[in-house]
């Protein structure tokens, strides 16, 4: 077996947060009468009929897809002061979705729609003044907004939060504060603050050292399909940390965070099977071949 390979906890710090877009998708598809209808309202000046027509265009419900025609209604509504079209006009500036990308023009809506108390666009302008994307870098200011909605309840926010407070970015490190918002966020159903709140547990920082309950996040993360929560379980599995060791278990786990394009998953995994018999390899690989992640949904009811 090789020596030397950095057998540590595996975690991604995300370039940035995912930006949430403001759309409502309850309905799949459109009626003729019913976007006739829409349309109607929004031609009279109706903001939210002007927010739903633009998202009826961007999703091609009903109608072909058409950017440039969603971008035109969900800047009607915005500039009637609805906050959710304005986050979403933030994002088609961020994203240049049929108008020239622009960073200052995705901050200035963004802004307009967080200062309206929008928690997906405090979310998104906390990411602005986190990477300095259409504003100067402020940290500070990033965790402000970002403060703001995870109050509010917004998951990925409160991963945010946690994890500016592990490092102390914009705040002073604070490990039980980091702890107590990645554990709101995974609750929440924030996948990434799952196996932050993993990692916490497996180093006990802010927590005692608790190697099960570090198991029991990686656990929901990869069964969600997520590669780092998988590659740390297949550490845990690999070294009986948490769980009584199982090289197939591990090989397993490992394998299908390889898939995923973790490089670190794959250097372990073929480092794990020059100690396996042939038949534990092929027990993994077969494991790993039957893996179906599973919803949200389906890990809340077990």
């Amino acid at each position: 077996m090789k020596h030397g390979l950095p057998w540590k906890t595996i975690r991604s710090f995300l370039i940035g947060v995912v930006l949430v877009c403001g759309c409502d998708s309850r309905n799949s598809s459109h009626s003729d009468d019913t976007i006739t209808f829409i349309r109607k309202m929004a031609d009279s000046g109706d903001g939210e009929s002007q927010f739903r027509l633009g998202t009826i265009y961007l999703k091609g419900e009903g109608v072909p897809r058409d950017e440039a025609e969603a971008f035109r209604w969900y800047k009607r509504a915005a500039e009637q002061g609805l906050a959710k079209a304005q986050n979403q006009l933030g994002l088609m500036y961020k994203n240049g979705q049929s108008v020239s990308r622009s960073e200052a023009d995705a901050f200035r809506w963004f802004k307009m729609s967080a200062e309206q108390g929008f928690a997906r666009a405090q979310g998104n302008l906390g990411a602005r003044y986190e990477y300095g994307q259409g504003v100067e870098k402020d940290e500070v200011e990033a965790f402000r907004w970002y403060k703001k909605a995870a109050e509010k309840g917004l998951a990925q926010a409160q991963n945010k939060l946690g994890f500016m407070y592990e490092h102390g970015q914009g705040v002073p490190k604070n490990e039980n504060e980091a702890l107590r918002w990645y554990k709101k966020a995974a609750d929440n159903g924030d996948v990434q603050a799952a196996v932050n709140l993993g990692v916490l547990y497996q180093n006990g920082q802010g927590i005692v050292k608790d190697y099960a309950e570090a198991v029991r996040w990686y656990m929901k993360a990869a069964e969600l399909g997520n590669e780092f929560g998988q590659c740390n379980l297949g550490i845990m599995y690999s070294r009986g940390y948490g769980v009584p060791k199982d090289l197939v278990q591990a090989y397993a786990w490992l394998n299908l965070a390889s898939s995923g394009g973790n490089d670190s998953a794959k250097l372990l995994r073929d480092s794990l099977e020059e100690t396996m018999t042939p038949k534990q390899i092929a027990q993994a690989q077969s494991i790993s071949r039957s893996f179906r992640p599973m919803t949200k949904a389906e890990i809340n009811r077990n």
